[in-house]
């Protein structure tokens, strides 16, 4: 027989474009409200401190080593990186090759650094109808940085992304 994970719930009323749940290396959980754009950190079990707003369309985050929240964003359609304590944010990348991206939509971040992100665009402007949708790999860091292609305009609306604990699984 299998065994049954019981179900707790931390937050109710919420609205209904809660998504994209991720972790802080302290093991502090977070989620974006992404119609709002703004990011949010569980307290004390059941307190909702906002974090950071990109003032835009927020679908998924992540932190690097040192603290910093990378950030897609449809309607910036863009990767961000925010500063919660100075209160700001950049664009790291929006083009490839001179064309705009169609608008990223989940990330992950490696603990050395390099950051995957997908690019599906809005719901719908990929999918088994067009599958023009990517996945790209940041490495270099901010100042340097290096965009490649992981797989480039051939994927059915790629909307999740995630490394394995070791870092070698994508």
């Amino acid at each position: 027989m299998a065994a049954t994970a019981k179900a707790e719930v931390f937050l109710e009323n919420v609205g209904s474009d809660i998504c994209c749940p991720f972790f802080d290396s302290k093991g502090t959980l977070h989620f974006i409200l992404k119609d709002a754009g703004e990011i949010y950190e569980l307290k004390n079990g059941s307190e909702m401190k906002l974090v950071h707003t990109t003032s835009g369309e927020a679908t998924g985050a992540g932190f690097d080593a040192n603290g910093m929240i990378y950030c897609t964003d449809l309607a910036h359609t863009a990767v961000l990186v925010a500063q919660p304590e100075e209160h700001k944010q950049d664009v790291v990348v929006a083009v490839y090759e001179h064309k705009p991206l169609r608008g990223p939509n989940s990330v992950a971040v490696k603990s050395t650094g390099e950051i995957f992100f997908t690019d599906g665009g809005p719901f719908g402007s990929t999918g088994l109808h067009n599958p023009a949708g990517s996945v790209f790999m940041i490495s270099g860091g901010i100042a340097g940085q290096i965009l490649r292609p992981i797989s480039l305009e051939q994927l059915a609306y790629p909307s999740g992304i995630a490394l394995d604990p070791s870092g070698t699984i994508l």
